[in-house]
């Protein structure tokens, strides 16, 4: 490994701004981390050559090779040097002095990550939705040729996961190009940039293929300045190279029979709005305290969700209060076995909480016969399971809420102090 570089940057340029890009260069010379920059001109003249300093590797094509295979030539290097991470960047991209070192241990900390992408705002602070889904070919034509109208918009949004408010970490299958931190070792595991794709979408192809095999990470705790051009919105020739590379895309990965998209993106659309929804009804939640405004258990959820915090020591675990919550009706069935399960864990530090819907049947004879001392039963009428699960985390007391349903039992004996492992040493 090259000790001098914890990371190397590449740059492709093709006539671009001199301003733009120094104030892009400006932003890794004065970086907290040491980086090895490297500039892949495609311009038709060195111009660019001129505002590149010693310390910058500068590549001179004398030929438009495309933003995919101009990214490859640099890394490639990287690959050859043996330098851990690869940041793909735009040269109208600009950010503060310590974001690549936040990032940096970011993925020192997350060896399951392949790429990690900031927050990308516009110059006046405003968000970038550049986190989206696995385009179908409705999804593009709609962006670029479908009028303003509020359907259309709210397909958008979808596309783009507006619902999820950018503001907590997420798993994104196609992150944008303009700014990607990857782990060089999941690059020779998956391959660089497909350079079938002159320009446009070959981000989407990379993130699809290392999303295949490791995490592919929205990281907000960090942001970057993105001067967007949108070059295809007003370039005919531009849209050319958009509309070629997502031909070439959908003859690569399947145009309306992708059964990969399909499921990824079905998977993605559940996490994320278990995380929209979860947080929405813990803010929302009929929580009333003098001294403490927001509650209690949000804190906890924001946690568990938001995996990026430094971790805690091993010490910890066996001090850690689980609150399990079972929501029940008419489960005679099944009830003792989830009942036991629970009961027979190695972690010891565990409440069950049973919200019972008023079943009709003998549940509550069985979970009164076989619950512990500590545990908690509430039978009532309700509306309906989830309305049940929030009534139990209102009423947890525990560090870490585990849902356990009715019908369902941990598969052996330490599941709960294994996730409790995994907690302590992610959150």
């Amino acid at each position: 490994m090259n000790d001098n570089y914890k990371i190397a940057v590449s740059i492709v340029t093709y006539k671009n701004s001199l301003a733009g890009l120094q104030k892009c260069l400006d932003s890794l010379l004065a970086s907290t981390i040491p980086v090895k920059i490297q500039v892949i001109d495609n311009s038709p003249t060195d111009t660019i050559k001129s505002i590149c300093t010693p310390e910058i590797e500068y590549v001179f094509n004398n030929a438009n090779l495309g933003f995919g295979p101009g990214h490859n030539i640099a890394i490639k290097k990287t690959l050859e040097d043996n330098i851990k991470y690869h940041l793909v960047l735009n040269p109208d991209v600009y950010f503060g002095i310590d974001v690549l070192e936040k990032l940096y241990d970011f993925m020192q900390d997350r060896p399951d990550v392949g790429v990690v992408t900031p927050k990308i705002l516009y110059p006046d602070g405003s968000p970038q939705h550049l986190c989206k889904l696995l385009p179908t070919p409705f999804d593009l034509l709609r962006r670029r040729f479908a009028p303003p109208l509020q359907f259309f918009n709210k397909q958008n949004d979808k596309y783009e996961l507006r619902f999820t408010g950018y503001d907590k970490t997420m798993e994104i299958p196609y992150l944008s190009g303009c700014f990607m931190f990857l782990r060089t070792q999941a690059l020779k595991k998956i391959g660089l940039f497909d350079e079938c794709f002159f320009m446009y979408i070959e981000d989407t192809d990379l993130t699809r293929r290392l999303h295949e095999y490791y995490k592919t990470i929205y990281f907000p705790r960090v942001s970057i300045y993105h001067n967007y051009e949108k070059g295809s919105y007003k370039s005919l020739k531009l849209l050319k190279y958009h509309i070629q590379s997502a031909i070439s895309y959908f003859n690569k990965w399947g145009w309306l029979f992708d059964i990969k998209r399909k499921t990824v993106n079905a998977n993605i659309l559940k996490k994320t709005c278990q995380k929209h929804v979860l947080e929405d009804r813990l803010s929302s939640a009929p929580y009333n305290s003098g001294h403490q405004k927001e509650h209690p258990y949000k804190s906890v959820a924001n946690a568990l969700l938001d995996q990026t915090n430094s971790p805690k020591e091993t010490s910890e675990y066996v001090n850690v209060k689980v609150s399990v919550i079972t929501a029940v009706y008419n489960g005679s069935k099944t009830i003792k076995n989830t009942i036991d399960s629970a009961k027979k864990q190695d972690h010891k530090n565990i409440d069950h909480i049973f919200i019972d819907g008023n079943s009709s049947d003998n549940t509550i004879e069985i979970i009164n016969e076989h619950m512990c001392k500590n545990d908690v039963l509430i039978s009532e009428p309700d509306n309906g399971v989830y309305e049940a699960m929030n009534k139990g985390i209102y009423m947890a007391k525990g560090e870490i809420i585990a849902i356990l349903n009715a019908d369902d039992y941990y598969a052996h004996d330490s599941v709960v102090s294994r996730m409790v492992e995994l907690i302590i040493n992610t959150v």
